[in-house]
């Protein structure tokens, strides 16, 4: 008599009540097919523990992300990818009314892309070369927006992942780059908003239409 593979994969899970637990240790002495068998098993539950105890990191999946972005051709559902424009940088100009400076070191921007408006807080470390962005995505009109958003940060050779809370708020550091940008996918909306950090000129807003 042979115990079934599933037998043996019940074994390895500690499954068995401990008789035929004992059983089947017996029966193991002079079986090489069971051993056999519980040898493929044992082998596939440590290669799954090992899985379990190694996640993949968010800066992995990120990497994956940007190279997959960079393959030719649009992936099937591609999101239409819509560049955020600067209306406030606390470098360039006085803060209007409502919108609180930060101290030396700290910038503070305003994007429009669409619908939706995102304020961005984001000092350079003077030691590190790091750089922290505080945001919060909202939409213009007072409309909803959806909770974890991805939000990736992309430079030269870099990237970091994070997502929105319920407030759309975020926060994420990296490496710094020149060429570094935010990439926050809205699925529901079929649109990417790219935010380019290293933006300096501020376009002004397009006046809109009084009805």
């Amino acid at each position: 008599m042979h115990y079934a593979l599933e037998d043996w994969t019940n074994y390895v899970r500690g499954l068995v009540d401990e008789p035929t637990r004992t059983a089947m240790a017996t029966h193991l002495a002079g079986c090489a097919d069971c051993d056999g068998r519980l040898a493929a098993v044992s082998q596939v539950a440590e290669t799954i523990a090992w899985d379990a105890s190694h996640p993949i990191t968010p800066a992995v999946l990120a990497r994956v992300y940007a190279l997959a972005g960079r393959l030719p051709g649009p992936a099937p559902g591609a999101l239409a990818t819509l560049i955020a424009q600067l209306r406030f940088d606390s470098r360039t100009q006085p803060a209007p009314a409502g919108v609180r400076t930060a101290g030396t070191g700290m910038r503070h921007m305003v994007f429009e892309a669409d619908r939706f408006q995102l304020h961005v807080q984001w000092e350079l470390g003077a030691s590190d070369g790091r750089v922290t962005v505080v945001g919060r995505l909202s939409a213009q009109t007072g409309g909803r927006v959806p909770t974890g958003v991805p939000v990736q940060a992309i430079g030269e050779v870099t990237s970091a992942l994070t997502t929105t809370n319920e407030f759309g708020e975020f926060v994420i550091e990296c490496p710094w780059s020149p060429a570094l940008r935010l990439l926050m996918p809205l699925r529901g909306e079929g649109l990417q908003i790219e935010v380019p950090l290293a933006t300096v000129e501020v376009v002004p807003p397009a006046p809109r239409d009084p009805r």
